[in-house]
């Protein structure tokens, strides 16, 4: 097989230290369902990329290969295996972290400058590299104008010999892009450009210096972690979305509520008291509700978020809209519409009382609108166990005030009837906001926080 072939095959030592290597871009002819190999120093990680050719003199140390052995075909996960035990490493096949993300990677070296020069023992990083994409020395980048650099920018992957202020110089060109810059370093000299990066990631095992110059120590110096850090980074920001959505929404509601309830004959629907107990329901246990939100691999597949995008996107602006004004409508509604008021007992305050309870309940329901943009609103819902705990805390505590909240919360206990109507009028916000999911599928719109 294609292993036996390079191990005993011999030639230039430029050839043989990178015999091994090639076997991960040699298949039918070189150059066809090709793959590129980094192997990182600091991890003892390697990455596979797809749809990638060699470099330098890669593909003519393969057509001697080829000469050898027609057709060789090969396991990815075995070569890089087998490429791993043959140099004494540890290696892994991870996924391309661009074609998750959407990213750009550039890889600065100090140790990689022609093929000659990389060894087995010196463990460098190796890269095979697209036709179009650029390698460059240090030298040949300093030769170059801003305007020009600026020009290749998306397609430069490796900038060899770098030198410090080559690092510095990259995130001050792809700033003026308006690019968002993340760059890793570990020693002194690499703390200008950690500090003037958009996120700086400084190693374990690097100097104090770089580490305070970053935002994010990595550490375990492993490249990988940086994917999680991206993970957790999108995990929250969807997490402050979903906050939004549902406190945006409850607020419609009750400012809605309190401006036009005395226009209506209610002077006052919900007291102060009454209030302060819906604002910790909003703010703070919502808070800790949707903190816990879990990190899903599916949004590694998004895009990077631009800039200067909103906090709220059109998908946002959408739903607490029509949630804020349907809630809205709903309670006034029951409070002014014969046909629900007359549900419940007209003297003795059962109507205010399950008014208050209507309130929280459909702030409750819409907690699990907001949580998700798929029509299941129960989806991963037992991945973020904070979230059921919250909202059993607050099912209890209301239970209870509007049994024993007497005079305090001007609450007076519901008989079985008026809480089970109650219950099922604050339950409606749920198939409100599934139809609205289904408008928006219907017409071609699938975006979500």
């Amino acid at each position: 097989n294609i292993f036996d072939v390079l191990q005993d095959w011999g030639g230039d030592p430029e050839y043989t230290s990178f015999g091994i290597l090639c076997s991960t871009i040699c298949h039918n002819k070189p150059g066809e369902g090709s793959r590129k190999l980094y192997y990182y120093e600091n991890s003892g990680l390697f990455q596979c990329y797809t749809g990638c050719q060699g470099y330098f003199d890669i593909f003519e140390m393969v057509r001697k290969v080829m000469d050898i052995q027609q057709g060789l075909e090969f396991d990815l996960n075995d070569a890089v295996r087998w490429i791993a035990s043959r140099f004494g490493l540890s290696g892994t096949v991870k996924d391309d972290l661009s074609q998750e993300t959407g990213m750009e990677d550039w890889v600065l070296l100090a140790n990689y400058n022609r093929i000659q020069e990389i060894v087995p023992k010196e463990k460098a990083v190796v890269v095979l590299k697209e036709y179009d994409d650029i390698i460059l020395t240090s030298d040949e980048l300093a030769k170059m104008s801003d305007k020009d650099v600026k020009k290749i920018l998306p397609k430069l992957k490796v900038v060899a010999r770098s030198l410090p202020h080559d690092k510095s110089r990259l995130v001050n060109v792809a700033r003026d892009l308006d690019l968002v810059v993340g760059m890793t370093g570990d020693g002194v000299n690499d703390a200008p450009a950690l500090k003037k990066a958009d996120v700086g990631f400084a190693m374990g095992s690097g100097t104090e210096v770089a580490k305070e110059a970053s935002n994010i120590v990595i550490p375990d110096d492993n490249f990988m972690s940086i994917v999680n850090a991206i993970l957790f980074g999108r995990t929250i920001f969807k997490s402050i979305r979903k906050f939004i959505i549902f406190q945006l929404s409850v607020n419609i509601c009750a400012v809605m509520v309190s401006l036009v309830g005395p226009f209506i004959g209610i002077d006052q629907p919900v007291t102060v008291i009454q209030m302060l107990w819906i604002n910790m329901v909003m703010d703070t246990l919502a808070g800790v509700a949707f903190a816990y939100e879990p990190p899903l691999i599916e949004y590694m597949n998004e895009k990077p978020k631009k800039k200067g995008e909103h906090i709220v996107n059109k998908y946002m602006f959408n739903q607490i809209i029509v949630m804020g004004l349907y809630t809205s409508l709903l309670c006034l509604l029951f409070l002014k519409l014969p046909s629900i008021s007359n549900l419940f007992e007209q003297n003795g305050g059962h109507l205010m009382t399950a008014f208050f309870g209507l309130f929280i309940f459909c702030s409750i329901f819409n907690s699990f609108n907001a949580r998700t943009h798929r029509i299941n609103i129960f989806s991963n819902i037992f991945k973020n166990k904070a979230f059921l705990i919250v909202i059993l805390f607050i099912v209890i505590i209301q239970i209870y005030l509007i049994y024993y909240g007497g005079e305090v919360f001007r609450t007076v206990g519901l008989s079985l009837y008026e809480f089970n109507m109650m219950i099922l009028i604050s339950m409606t916000v749920i198939p409100v906001d599934f139809f609205r999911k289904v408008l928006l599928r219907l017409r071609g719109i699938k975006g979500g926080v």
